[in-house]
């Protein structure tokens, strides 16, 4: 059904996989079969005897979402944690698309709602009149130290760069030039020439080649 719809290149969807229902059965053999229709597998199966909770959500959530990417066809999927009020996860939501703009405008609202990058929610701990002692921003640090790893000693366009970002991290185009480059630049860390162009120091336009030394 869903790689149905994604055969529209305009089609997106959002679903939601309810992990603590499926998470408090899944032992329960009666029920393995609606599972292995959910999943798509029965690669889920092999969490019934996974002891610690946590390896089991990953796993789960793992096998979800690689069952999107193909089996569905899709070529961009990102995921929201939703937990309840004891603070343990209730349930996910999954978008999916094959989109570049639409991944860019999930991806901005889910930074809107959760600005670690953790992509996620808490009724526990949900508090709309309590200020903020401290404002929660992106780690930038993380984001260099991942950039670096794939393009140490390489050279890569803006727009190639953008897209790494978008579709291999789970930053926003928005959070590279300012954040990223600029700093870099300022250390003498990459090298960045912009072909036929002029440039201002600081600046990074889309036909620029960042050489990362």
């Amino acid at each position: 059904m869903i790689k149905r719809i994604m055969q529209n290149e305009k089609c997106e969807v959002l679903i939601t996989f309810m992990y603590e229902e499926i998470n408090r059965f899944i032992a329960d053999s009666r029920l393995w079969g609606s599972l292995n229709e959910t999943f798509g597998t029965d690669k889920w199966q092999q969490t019934i005897q996974m002891g610690d909770s946590h390896l089991r959500e990953i796993f789960l959530h793992g096998v979800y979402k690689e069952r999107l990417e193909q089996d569905a066809n899709i070529k961009f999927v990102q995921s929201f944690k939703m937990t309840n009020k004891i603070n343990k996860t209730d349930y996910f939501l999954f978008f999916g698309t094959n989109n570049i703009l639409g991944l860019k405008k999930m991806r901005e609202a889910m930074w809107k709602i959760d600005k670690s990058g953790a992509f996620q929610f808490s009724d526990a701990t949900y508090n709309p009149s309590q200020p903020m002692l401290f404002q929660i921003e992106p780690n930038f640090y993380q984001l260099k130290k991942i950039v670096l790893e794939s393009f140490k000693n390489k050279s890569a366009s803006v727009e190639e760069l953008e897209n790494f970002i978008l579709t291999r991290t789970p930053f926003r185009e928005t959070h590279y030039k300012k954040q990223i480059l600029a700093p870099m630049e300022r250390e003498g860390e990459i090298s960045v020439k912009r072909p036929g162009h002029k440039r201002k120091k600081g600046t990074f336009p889309r036909e620029c080649i960042i050489g990362f030394l």
